[in-house]
């Protein structure tokens, strides 16, 4: 299978405090990953690099065969869609431009939206649930609400790879699953090479293909969800103890925190 990332012997560090520690690890294309790993562990900051937001101290990450350094911001913005954990917009847009703004890596200079633009936009409002909010202000919208808006901006790029950082964490249950579910699709259905930081284990468990765990800015594991998923990782990394309960009928698996 080949591959649609490369991160190679990445470090990274803001001033003296270093985040990353000489991470490896290839993701395949057509991949469902999980990032999971206790706060400040460098989830984020790693997402970061993998998106050329940040420049690594170190190492080398490549789409396909191109180093994203030295990829031109239009191009890696058709292979890589990014969905931050809190995106900072302080302009007042409506939230059908805020989607319509996804379009841009695939328009030629001073030229305007076509009407593929506009059909794109609003297929990927519709699959997350956002094309009724299509004409409400941007900062009239609950943090919810503001997810699923960023998610249709990130799929109106058309992009090879999706990174989400928490994509989940302001939703209510029923968006949370919707989402999930909506990734699982386009991942399976479309072959979109989705990367995921998460923290709710059960959820990374029923919906990603390998996992990895991190701590301390270093890779402790990564594999398929149930060799990964261990007990001893959980209590090592989340010093915490868990059970591990298997319906074997549904082939269902939960993680339980111990309580005492």
């Amino acid at each position: 299978m080949s591959s649609a990332m490369k991160i190679e012997n990445i470090s990274f560090k803001y001033t003296d405090n270093l985040i990353l520690r000489d991470l490896n690890f290839t993701v395949d294309k057509g991949e469902f990953l999980g990032i999971l790993g206790p706060n400040g562990c460098g989830k984020t900051t790693l997402l970061k690099n993998m998106c050329n937001l940040l420049k690594p101290l170190s190492g080398n990450i490549s789409v396909g065969n191109e180093n994203i350094s030295k990829t031109s911001h239009k191009e890696l913005a058709k292979k890589i869609a990014v969905v931050h954990q809190f995106d900072n917009i302080s302009f007042d847009f409506s939230v059908h431009d805020i989607v319509l703004m996804g379009r841009m890596p695939h328009q030629r200079r001073f030229s305007g939206e076509t009407k593929k633009d506009y059909e794109v936009v609003e297929r990927c409002m519709k699959v997350t649930d956002s094309w009724d909010l299509r004409d409400k202000k941007i900062l009239q919208i609950s943090g919810g609400e503001r997810q699923r808006v960023m998610l249709a901006r990130a799929l109106a790029q058309e992009p090879e790879i999706l990174l989400l950082d928490e994509p989940i964490s302001h939703l209510d249950i029923k968006h949370q699953i919707n989402i999930l579910n909506l990734c699982k699709k386009l991942n399976k259905e479309d072959n979109l090479t989705i990367i995921i930081t998460i923290h709710d284990i059960n959820m990374a468990l029923k919906y990603c293909k390998k996992i990895i765990m991190m701590n301390n800015g270093q890779i402790e594991a990564y594999d398929k969800p149930e060799i990964v998923l261990t007990k001893e990782n959980i209590s090592n990394i989340y010093d915490i103890g868990v059970d591990i309960i298997r319906n074997k009928d549904k082939n269902i698996t939960y993680i339980v925190p111990k309580t005492e």
